[in-house]
């Protein structure tokens, strides 16, 4: 297994200039094609008076808005220049959140902002990480806005508690376990599954030949907080986790560990469902 193609959110921010810089780096490491996906944004349309919008009005906005799209291209293009490294850029002929999930499925992870980087990119939908976290079938990095170092992948750290998400993350981020340079597996309140499994995921990534160290902690508050300050501690750049472990409804109502990160990551965090 293998990432052959990174799909990648990009438009005319700093949030996502810093988020193609990552992305790019991570193409170049696993030698993958490279995809950016630009949104339309939004006309922004003077009030009409008495009822009445000139057509210069219209006219003008359509023209910011295709220069707006025209400057992202032209970034893309200029930031994958001269890298050896097959790369397109795309533009969005939908919303970009229906973009995403649809054409997510013909690439091996998608990268994009969380909740946080959709609020400041005024998304027209803020809650849309999520949304694709929920109908996309591929895995995602999502990247908070606050984060600034220029590594992704080398050090990461895996969330394993034995379940169907964590282990569905497991196979997924196989690519990305081969390439780091150090690899922390945490487990957090040992799960009845993990107790009832005479295989052990010491045994699997062996078997693999991924060399990794092992953890077990306790917690009896917020896990997702835990999970945090420990990738913190060990200065990981990528955190792996399953995403909604639970029924969806119960999470959203009473919250959980995917809520929590996808509101208070801090580090680049890798999710599939």
């Amino acid at each position: 297994m293998s990432l052959g193609r990174i799909l990648v959110h990009v438009n005319d921010s700093e949030i996502a200039n810093r988020r193609l810089k990552l992305a790019i780096l991570l193409a170049k490491t696993h030698r993958a094609e490279l995809v950016g996906f630009v949104n339309r944004p939004e006309l922004s349309i003077p009030a009409a008076i008495d009822g009445y919008l000139p057509a210069s009005s219209l006219k003008t906005a359509f023209e910011h808005a295709e220069k707006l799209v025209e400057s992202t291209k032209d970034n893309f293009r200029k930031a994958t220049a001269g890298l050896r490294l097959k790369s397109q850029v795309l533009v969005a002929h939908e919303p970009i959140e229906k973009a995403l999930v649809h054409n997510s499925r013909l690439a091996d992870l998608t990268i994009m902002g969380d909740i946080v980087a959709a609020r400041e990119e005024q998304f027209s939908d803020t809650t849309s990480p999520i949304d694709f976290l929920l109908h996309s079938p591929r895995p995602v990095i999502f990247v908070p806005p606050s984060y600034d170092r220029e590594t992704l992948g080398d050090h990461l750290l895996f969330a394993w508690d034995g379940g169907n998400r964590s282990t569905r993350a497991l196979a997924e981020s196989m690519p990305l376990l081969k390439k780091a340079k150090s690899c922390q597996i945490l487990t957090i309140n040992q799960p009845k599954e993990l107790s009832s499994m005479e295989l052990t995921i010491e045994d699997y990534l062996a078997a693999h030949k991924i060399q990794a160290d092992y953890t077990q902690i306790k917690v009896r508050g917020n896990i997702g907080k835990a999970l945090i300050e420990e990738a913190n501690n060990m200065k990981a750049d990528l955190i792996i986790q399953g995403g909604y472990a639970h029924h969806r409804l119960t999470e959203a109502v009473f919250g959980g560990t995917t809520k929590f990160m996808m509101e208070k990551m801090q580090i680049p965090t890798f999710m599939v469902h």
